[in-house]
């Protein structure tokens, strides 16, 4: 090769170093861009020339100059940094809805609501703490409704959100085929680095979306697979829709395919998924259960005691299904007592109605069966229609259902003249009938050693009641957890008996709360509860009395002590702490995610970092590579300048 040979190759060199660094300047700033050198290496000599001085350089080829070990790590942690970012900044929106930051959140709400109970109880009677328990009631119930609403409109942006993933993945999906296409072209002429560079930032930021799976394939091209199917087969794609599962989840499939996969994990996309599934459902239960265990527990105490209004002539329950088994409530197998009172002389008759949501019986287990048994109690009638049950009083009657005892006793088994009055309300765990029975004959009040033994359900003796000499008649006597007996004048007789029923609620199957008679909330969930209108709209019907004349305080009480009472479908929590637990909760799943993201944030920047060292762009290294080959760009134009005058000396001494 001739002298002017060698120096064309060296300028040659030049340029393309000179370009390169030109290009790697260029995007110093370019995501992904990777750091680019000539492959220089010197032409091999002319095969048997007679001095072998060598025939210049030649530029083999541009390397991308990159740390495959970097790389797979930064691959690696991209859905694990992109599923925890989406899941964190999602959680704390949740967060924020909880927060009890301020004093109207639905823990002081809860608070506010129990106080007021609590100052009623003390003034049972004062219209204006009946109004107050109400209006705090009602913030009450619009604070779970505020919640629920804030809930659901997370949820309706996540669908959104997953809409949008889902573009973006087909998207960068599109650009990788494309790339691919691009690759394959020149892949074995000449590889374009810049095209593997847009290439693999297109992977890399699916995989930030969407956990992925990659495979080298012909051509520099690349296979990927995601959300279970391929999404980028060379230069071919599969577009990404959501759809949902038989079991109503959402998910991910191929767009047309009418299949989806719930188990997508990783990315923004997997985080989307799983908020949707399974993080944002389990808050709102959680928040639900709090609600429902408010109004079912506030109402199976409301049901059963009146307020000064006294008791009801008609009461019309929610709309529900007729086979009770397909109710949204705790029901159990259990006797409803109803009262049916006489207005015009007071007497009071007690009445069972058996409900049993499992039973074969449909007088039961179903609203038209449990209606059939209320019409068939004298003074009262009851009827089905649309789904809601109606009771009735007769002209003359009311109607209740306080677990109150009744004057009268159960049943009478007496010879004797004297007659015994029951009175006071039972505190007992469980629904019990005592039997009362004479010991001795005599007269009451005059017979020495006269008595009455009162047993339980078991036959044990539960108290004995001296009647004989030194009692007044009509005095009441106290048997025990509450209930109290006294005695006319009169004779008794050894054997005269009676028996007392008493009713440890006046409805141990939850159905009258689950029904909505005489409820003081509406609802059976945190975006449906509200303040019964009935109530709202007559305060003097807040049930706070359990005796007849509705002047006690026990039914407040109880609603107050709902607050301090542990609940089984909490978890053994009581209401407040089982919201403070679910807010807490929340906060301990952003602590432990914001963790994560730092952690996960920090390993990025350190590899990033030393990926940036080892394959990016220092735009100082490059100026000076740059004066270098310039350099050697002037130094080779000068040898060519030499080597033409050289020349043309020998020519014109020739």
């Amino acid at each position: 090769m001739s002298d002017l040979s060698i120096g064309l190759s060296g300028l040659d060199v030049a340029l393309k170093a000179i370009a390169t660094v030109g290009n790697n300047i260029a995007n110093a700033a370019t995501p992904g861009y990777h750091r680019q050198e000539i492959d220089v290496a010197p032409m091999p000599s002319d095969s048997g020339a007679a001095l072998e001085v060598g025939n210049g350089a030649q530029v083999l080829g541009v390397r991308r100059l990159i740390d495959r070990v970097l790389e797979a790590e930064i691959f690696r942690q991209q859905p694990l940094l992109g599923q925890a970012e989406e899941e964190l900044s999602v959680l704390q929106a949740v967060e924020g809805v909880l927060a009890d930051l301020s004093a109207e959140g639905a823990g002081p709400a809860l608070d506010r609501f129990f106080a007021a109970l609590r100052e009623l109880v003390a003034q049972p009677e004062d219209a204006s703490l009946r109004t107050q328990a109400i209006w705090a009631a009602d913030a009450l119930a619009a604070q779970f409704r505020n919640l629920a609403e804030a809930l659901a409109a997370l949820d309706r942006s996540l669908d959104v959100e997953i809409a949008g993933a889902l573009d973006q993945a087909n998207g960068l999906a599109l650009r990788i085929a494309d790339l691919n296409a691009q690759l394959q072209a020149t892949y074995y002429r000449r590889p374009d680095n810049n095209v593997l560079d847009m290439r693999d930032q297109a992977v890399l930021d699916l995989a930030r979306l969407v956990g992925i799976e990659t495979q080298d394939a012909a051509g520099g091209a690349i296979t990927v697979r995601a959300a279970g199917t391929a999404l980028v087969t060379l230069a071919s794609t599969a577009a990404l829709e959501a759809g949902l599962t038989p079991d109503g989840r959402t998910a991910v499939g191929v767009e047309g395919s009418g299949i989806f996969d719930a188990q997508v994990t990783g990315g923004r996309l997997g985080a989307l998924l799983a908020l949707k599934n399974d993080i944002l459902p389990a808050v709102r239960q959680a928040l639900d259960a709090v609600a429902r265990e408010v109004i079912f527990r506030i109402n199976r105490e409301h049901a059963q005691a009146v307020g000064t209004a006294g008791s009801f002539t008609r009461l019309v329950s929610r709309a529900a299904a007729d086979d009770l088994a397909e109710w949204d409530a705790p029901l159990a197998a259990g006797t409803i007592y109803v009262r049916v009172i006489n207005a015009a002389t007071g007497a009071a008759a007690r009445y069972a109605v058996a409900v049993d949501p499992e039973s074969a019986d449909p007088a039961e287990s179903t609203l038209a069966g449990i209606a059939g048994q209320f019409d068939a109690i004298d003074g009262l009638r009851a009827s089905v229609s649309g789904g809601r049950m109606t009771l009735q009083a007769d002209t003359g009657y009311r109607f209740d259902f306080l677990p109150a005892l009744l004057p009268d006793p159960a049943a009478v088994n007496m010879t004797g003249t004297a007659r015994p009055t029951i009175s006071g309300l039972y505190t007992g765990s469980a629904t019990q009938v005592f039997t009362a029975r004479a010991v001795g004959s005599g007269e009451v009040g005059v017979t020495d050693g006269l008595a009455v033994e009162v047993l339980d359900a078991g036959g044990s003796v539960v108290a004995t009641l001296s009647v004989g000499l030194g009692y007044a008649a009509g005095d009441v006597l106290d048997i025990g957890d509450g209930i109290r007996a006294a005695f006319s004048r009169g004779s008794l007789v050894v054997g005269d008996s009676f028996t007392i029923l008493a009713p440890a609620e006046a409805d141990a199957s939850g159905f009258l709360a689950a029904a909505e008679l005489n409820a003081f909330f509406t609802g059976n969930s945190a975006a449906s509860m509200q303040v019964s209108a009935d109530l709202r709209d007559a305060p003097e019907r807040l049930a706070t009395a359990l005796t007849p004349a509705a002047t006690d305080n026990r039914g407040a009480r109880r609603m107050a002590d709902v607050a301090d009472t542990a609940a089984e479908t909490l978890g053994g929590l009581t209401i407040g702490d089982a919201y403070r637990s679910l807010a807490a909760d929340v906060g301990r799943q952003v602590a432990v995610r914001s963790a994560r993201v730092e952690a996960l944030q920090q390993s990025n920047r350190l590899l990033t970092a030393q990926r940036d060292e080892a394959t990016g762009v220092d735009i100082n290294e490059e100026a000076a590579k740059l004066i270098i080959f310039q350099q050697l760009f002037q130094s080779m134009a000068k040898y060519l300048a030499t080597v033409r005058q050289t020349n043309e000396t020998l020519f014109d001494i020739v």
